[in-house]
């Protein structure tokens, strides 16, 4: 079973990403963190194999939890979660050595797309399963 962490301060976030993910066999969100020491706290004793991280995640600033991590040796992908400024974002991410970036409001495609990447032994089509309008309540 594939192990993903959800590590944001956003409920709906959390709950979209929450909705694609779960649609995947042989993957499981073993937890959902609102804040980075919670989210270090589940990395560390659930050993995910992706982790989507808000790049702004309260607790602790992002440079701090990645040394954390990395003193950790845990061994996983780290997809951050980007805001409203994204060129700044995305400047951000790839100094702190994303595996991959995703925008918000959250997108099905990219999600699906992401997850490819990090684990294509269960890739997907992203344009089957969930709609993006439903993630949402509309």
């Amino acid at each position: 079973m594939r192990k993903v962490l959800l590590a944001d301060d956003e409920y709906l976030v959390r709950k979209a990403i929450k909705m694609i993910v779960e649609e995947i066999e042989n993957v499981e969100v073993i937890g959902e963190a609102v804040s980075a020491e919670e989210a270090l706290d589940l990395a560390t004793s659930h050993v995910p194999e992706i982790i989507f991280l808000d790049i702004d995640i309260p607790g602790m600033d992002i440079q701090h939890f990645l040394h954390k991590m990395k003193d950790s040796t845990l061994q996983n992908s780290l997809v951050f979660l980007l805001g409203f400024d994204l060129p700044y974002g995305f400047n951000r991410a790839a100094e702190y050595g994303a595996d991959g970036l995703i925008g918000k409001p959250i997108n099905k495609k990219e999600i699906i797309e992401t997850f490819n990447r990090q684990l294509p032994a269960y890739k997907m089509d992203a344009e089957k399963h969930v709609e993006p309008k439903s993630i949402h309540g509309k």
